[in-house]
């Protein structure tokens, strides 16, 4: 059971980090949602195909879902965080 917890707490954080790192560079909603489900599932979905597994959020789609409501959040809550969070020195930003 933990381990399921601590998969979801980390495709939060990869899909609220690739969010805002999008959302820093660029000003379209729908490409920042797609960066952070990019960046949340991506990996994994490398990591099946080269396995030849099933694609583990085809088969689990909670992941797709969390990713998109989380990414979401993010996009809300952008400009509240702005004057908390030094982005210019965010590797991600300087990457995208």
């Amino acid at each position: 059971m933990q381990v399921i917890l601590l998969d979801y707490l980390s495709t939060i954080v990869f899909a609220f980090n690739g969010t805002i790192a999008y959302m820093n560079v660029g000003s379209n909603l729908l490409i920042a949602v797609f960066c952070g489900l990019l960046t949340s599932i991506g990996g994994g979905t490398i990591r099946d195909t080269m396995n030849g597994a099933e694609i583990f959020w085809l088969r689990h789609p909670i992941y797709l879902f969390l990713s998109f409501f989380i990414s979401i959040i993010a996009i809300c809550i952008y400009k509240h965080i702005t004057p908390y969070y030094n982005f210019k020195n965010h590797y991600l930003s300087r990457i995208l």
